[in-house]
């Protein structure tokens, strides 16, 4: 019986032996004696992997393909879309870059090539395929035809606006000075020049007597002679600043470059006050106004501009050249005309003495309407030798209106 024993045992561990190793998937599908561990049946040797017994193994996760570096759809094996790279499929490129032959170049940037749907940075714009600088005056406009302050958008190109002249701007305030007048215009405002100050430094003078146009311009805003106090309180019930109806049928010039006459002083005052300026008079703004310094080249800014700084008596020179006019009642205020200073430091005013005579701020009362004040600059009227500078002086009212009589403004 014994000699039975061991020969049975022997041939179950010979059949284990033959049948070690082979594979399985579970326990079940192993002979007797083996267990199925990793895949295959074996003598056991620890505890059984029930989780590999009831699933199986499976083979090592493979790795999925890969693509270049730009992930472009399409493309796998080589680096593709990046600046300088070559082009993906359907000539992709990364953003900031476009296709371009077959390279992908930089886009987007002022200069650059534009991008993808004619796109480009902020403060650029697609100009043919080109981003080109936008917004500044002179340059396209931006995007929803988007300017820079100070610049308006108008047939696809900044243009410079709220200057007197320039279309209203659509931003911020309209115009520098008034408001936006017909056709969206500044109104006109006269040019300045800037002389020498006999106390140092200069100060700015307008070019020429304010003209009918540029005195029509702040009309058109609806100025309200209500809002008129002080010396001028009584310009609030008058007419206002209309020029006078029965003046202005006097004023034989009617051109619109011709100086507004029949206004008085009031009317001169909140004109050159409307557009930023002062009526001219002392040289220094903060300085009272003392009817005698009317013709004190240290105190009076329209004296010191046409003496050339006390030294002519004439603003062209020595004598008046086309400014004098010799015969009373044969002549009539005109257009701006070639009288204007050769003296450095005082050029480019024009008619300071001939035309009009030139109210100015300096009075010898605070009355109001009856206050008298000083007129200079020798108007058409004048004879030899009340035509210059010096010798052509008046004295007015206030409410005085002239068809001889006209303004100018300085600054400060």
């Amino acid at each position: 019986m014994l000699h039975r024993a061991y020969l049975l045992l022997a041939l179950v561990a010979f059949a284990a032996a033959c049948n070690e190793k082979k594979t399985c998937k579970s326990t079940s599908e192993c002979p007797g004696g083996l267990f199925c561990q990793q895949g295959t049946c074996s003598v056991l040797l620890g505890e059984v992997d029930h989780t590999q017994e009831a699933t199986g193994t499976t083979g090592t996760t493979g790795t999925t393909a890969t693509t270049g570096t730009t992930g472009t759809t399409g493309t796998t094996g080589a680096d593709c879309g990046g600046i300088g790279e070559a082009c993906c499929a359907a000539n992709a490129c990364d953003n900031g870059a476009i296709c371009n032959g077959a390279s992908c170049v930089a886009c987007g940037a002022a200069s650059q090539a534009c991008c993808t749907g004619f796109s480009c940075d902020g403060g650029t714009v697609c100009s043919g395929s080109t981003c080109v600088l936008c917004g500044s005056i002179g340059e396209p406009c931006c995007a929803s035809n988007g300017c820079d302050t100070g610049a308006r958008c108008s047939g696809g190109s900044c243009l410079a606006c709220g200057a007197p002249g320039e279309i209203c701007c659509d931003q911020g305030q309209a115009c520098q000075r008034l408001s936006c007048g017909a056709g969206s215009l500044c109104p006109p405002v006269g040019p300045m020049v800037q002389v020498t100050n006999p106390n140092g430094g200069t100060y700015g003078i307008d070019v020429h007597e304010v003209t009918r146009a540029e005195y029509q311009a702040w009309l058109d805003t609806n100025p309200n002679p209500a809002s008129e106090s002080g010396v001028c309180a009584f310009n609030a019930v008058a007419q206002g600043f209309n020029p006078g109806s029965t003046c202005a049928a006097l004023d034989t010039c009617n051109g619109t470059s011709c100086p507004r006459s029949c206004v008085d002083w009031c009317d001169a005052r909140a004109y050159c006050l409307a557009v930023g300026k002062r009526l001219c008079g002392p040289i220094d703004p903060l300085a009272p106004s003392v009817f005698g310094d009317f013709d004190d080249v240290t105190k009076s800014q329209w004296f010191n501009a046409c003496t050339n700084g006390n030294t002519t008596a004439y603003v062209t020179g020595a004598n008046a050249g086309g400014c004098r006019v010799d015969d009373v009642g044969s002549a009539v205020p005109v257009e701006t005309s070639s009288c204007t200073s050769v003296v450095a430091g005082y050029t480019g005013t024009h008619d300071l003495v001939g035309n009009v005579f030139e109210f100015l701020d300096f009075c010898n009362g605070t009355a109001g309407a009856t206050d008298t004040c000083a007129a200079i600059g020798a108007a058409f009227t004048e004879e030899i030798p009340f035509d210059d500078c010096i010798s052509g002086g008046h004295t007015y009212k206030r409410s005085d209106r002239f068809a001889a009589g006209g303004f100018r403004c300085c600054s400060p």
